[in-house]
């Protein structure tokens, strides 16, 4: 009962600073979608993707594994390695992006996100980083910074949007996604990072960067795992946005886009929680030789409590809220709001618990799962296309498809957390199983 209710503390602590930070984004978008167009929410949006892209590429994916090593100082000196990688390879990016910008807008069918493009990379690294820092406070059970790191992030997004609207040319939209990720990094370093990191860390610079590429090499396997599965599923949230575009132009991709940034605001606030939490215990259980499934059980019964009125309620109000809130403009969001409630349930329900495969070491799992997600994605788009679907039976097959996914990926994370740990799976050796 003690190990439920600091589980359950830990996810308050967590969720309240997501609660905050989600309001101060709830607050701020009414403001934001006055002060720019449909049109600088889809750059935005394709900017986005791109910097989600290269997240998965600049650092090689190895900040999920910071809680893995036994002791704090390994965690720290792969800290250390992530930052040097992750700068290496962002000026290398960008460098790449600069010479390619022309061909790749126009493949986006975007003239304006050519010259934001040589930015990123730089983004991508900002998002990679924070991320890092998050899971070490998480490893040192430090819930409260963890949450507050959140709150950062959005004032930093929402800020720099809103004091940068009068640039135009929707430069602060763009800026923001950077902005946002430093701000949680920032708060995050000022934080025990920075401290232990100079305590525990003893030994010369090149010795601790030197250990620290020897951790990241134990989770080889598991990081191009991880590596090819986000590459896949950049491919996966592009491509519809990229059909939109080509199909029914720049004004239903920026709908479609607030949409999706906002449907899944219930998934910021509590699965995030709840997932950062549980890959932490579940992680733990597991190295100490126990079962994760009561663990898992327990925690889907309290997302499906939470989730099933939440999302029926969005589904039930979206049509008028949507306009009411973000102005007339924005009346198909509201709309398409009521179908991709559907998915917005399921990936609460399923994604806090998707790390299950890593922690067991099933590290072809994500690959099968993200291509059958991408494949089945590509279907609908062909489907689409070919037969000339409307804008709102493309997005309810979207929705179909995404919910199919949801649904498959919870039943086999329940399969993973069914393994019994082994007395050899230790650190390291069922990292690579």
């Amino acid at each position: 009962m003690t190990a439920q209710r600091t589980y359950w503390r830990d996810i308050r602590w967590q969720a309240s600073g997501n609660a905050l930070a989600q309001l101060v984004g709830i607050l701020g978008m009414p403001l934001l979608t006055r002060l720019y167009m449909p049109a600088d929410f889809a750059t935005q949006s394709l900017f986005a993707q791109g910097a989600m892209f290269l997240a998965g590429l600049v650092t090689m994916r190895l900040e999920y594994f910071i809680q893995l090593p036994d002791s704090h100082a390994d965690a720290l000196r792969m800290l250390s390695f992530i930052g040097l990688i992750g700068l290496l390879l962002a000026a290398a990016f960008s460098l790449g992006l600069w010479c390619l910008r022309e061909p790749i807008a126009q493949l986006a069918s975007s003239t304006s996100l050519a010259p934001w493009l040589v930015l990123v990379p730089w983004a991508a690294l900002a998002i990679s980083l924070s991320v890092a820092l998050q899971h070490f406070a998480q490893r040192n059970q430090d819930y409260r910074s963890s949450g507050l790191a959140e709150l950062s992030g959005k004032v930093g997004y929402v800020g720099v949007a809103a004091l940068l609207a009068p640039a135009g040319h929707g430069i602060g939209l763009i800026l923001s996604i950077a902005a946002g990720a430093a701000s949680k990094g920032l708060h995050l370093w000022l934080g025990s990072v920075r401290r232990q990191l100079r305590e525990q860390l003893a030994g010369s610079l090149r010795t601790d960067l030197a250990a620290g590429a020897r951790m990241a090499h134990r989770y080889s396997r598991l990081s191009g795992s991880l590596v090819g599965s986000h590459m896949l599923a950049t491919v996966t949230g592009a491509a519809p946005l990229l059909y939109l575009s080509h199909a029914y132009g720049s004004d239903p991709l920026g709908q479609f886009a607030l949409v999706m940034s906002t449907i899944f605001l219930p998934a910021s606030l509590l699965g995030a929680a709840v997932g950062q939490v549980y890959y932490q215990r579940a992680a733990a259980d597991w190295a100490a030789g126990r079962t994760i499934h009561g663990l898992w059980k327990s925690t889907l019964d309290k997302l499906c409590r939470y989730g099933l009125p939440t999302y029926l309620g969005i589904a039930l109000i979206s049509p008028w809220a949507y306009p009411w809130i973000f102005g007339g403009q924005w009346q198909a969001s509201g709309e398409l709001a009521r179908y991709l409630a559907i998915s917005g349930f399921f990936s609460l329900i399923s994604s806090p618990m998707d790390r299950t495969c890593l922690i067991v070491g099933a590290w072809r799992y994500p690959l099968l799962w993200h291509t059958g997600r991408m494949v089945t994605t590509l279907l609908v788009i062909v489907w689409a296309h070919v037969t000339a679907q409307p804008l709102t039976n493309f997005v309810q097959a979207l929705v179909a498809q995404m919910a199919s996914l949801y649904i498959v990926d919870l039943f086999a994370n329940r399969h993973f957390a069914r393994r019994v740990p082994t007395p050899f799976r230790t650190d390291g050796q069922h990292a690579q199983s």
